[in-house]
């Protein structure tokens, strides 16, 4: 994993934001796709807990919330408390410099909190499920961001973090109309 790390941490920042941008809306397309064509009923209910979410509370606290509060507290969390601490669990139980058991906790961990919203364990699965590679690719950031010489883990996942938030809100918001 070393080797990955390393030559990630030499593509340029907004390319590599982008680059993992896409790839975790083509993931949730993908999965979306799936529910839809598995469930279609239960695919047509998905987005009302997150329509209704937004539109019972003022819309701009919503985004507020959405965009920028959850993004920062998340990361603070995830990405920076979480991830950094099974690092070093994980150098000093197996004398081990590898991040890989850290990104699949932290990502696993983060995916499974975001279905954690739902009451029903069905809809607690599709949650999750959509959020794995997201969760998978900010703990990378981190991770790239950590491994750079004056990186910035904080700043640039929760940037990936906003701006994926913010696309998701657009295209709920969009939906419901």
């Amino acid at each position: 994993m070393g080797k990955v790390i390393d030559s990630l941490t030499r593509i340029s920042r907004l390319k590599l934001l982008l680059i993992f941008f896409a790839i975790s809306q083509i993931w949730q397309i993908a999965i979306d796709s799936l529910i839809l064509f598995i469930d279609p009923v239960t695919h047509a209910e998905y987005p009302s807990y997150y329509i209704e979410q937004i539109l019972t509370n003022q819309l701009v606290y919503s985004l507020i919330t959405l965009v920028v509060i959850a993004p920062i507290i998340e990361t603070l969390i995830f990405q920076i408390l979480l991830l950094s601490t099974l690092k070093r669990l994980t150098e000093y139980l197996t004398k081990s410099d590898s991040w890989l058991p850290s990104l699949i906790l932290t990502s696993l961990t983060f995916a499974a909190i975001h279905g954690l919203e739902y009451g029903n364990l069905y809809f607690w699965f599709i949650n999750a499920s959509i959020r794995i590679p997201g969760s998978f690719l900010l703990a990378l950031i981190a991770i790239i961001e950590y491994e750079k010489e004056h990186g910035r883990p904080i700043l640039f996942v929760f940037l990936f973090h906003a701006l994926h938030n913010a696309v998701d809100t657009i295209l709920v918001l969009t939906w419901a109309e």
